[in-house]
């Protein structure tokens, strides 16, 4: 299994993938850098999901986890527009990547 179910709720927790203050999931990842550019951000830990992203990341729809992405972070495109600018790249193939580099950093426990 890669993810538990919240049996916790802590107040501002959002999902990481779109926003949503209803989180359900969390996925176990291990700490990843994130290079876009001159741009050097990262991921720290575990990531929080709602129920609709979990389910597309359950079913590996990677391209539709992207538009709900972006749908969800209207503000994200303002806080990401230089590395945006300094790629070349929109800002639904910065999250493609980014969500990339979460599943390959994913802890995947197996369960016997």
């Amino acid at each position: 299994m890669s993810s538990t179910p919240i049996t916790r709720f802590e107040p501002g927790l959002i999902c990481d993938f779109c926003n949503d203050p209803k989180i359900t999931r969390d996925f176990h990842c291990k700490s990843f850098p994130f290079v876009v550019g001159i741009f050097n951000w990262g991921s720290n830990g575990d990531w929080a999901a709602c129920d609709e992203c979990a389910a597309l990341i359950d079913a590996d729809k990677w391209d539709a986890l992207a538009d709900r992405a972006v749908a969800g972070n209207p503000s994200l495109e303002n806080s990401v527009t230089l590395a945006i600018l300094a790629t070349g790249s929109g800002l639904k193939s910065l999250l493609l990547e980014l969500h990339r580099a979460f599943n390959a950093n994913r802890i995947i426990r197996v369960v016997h």
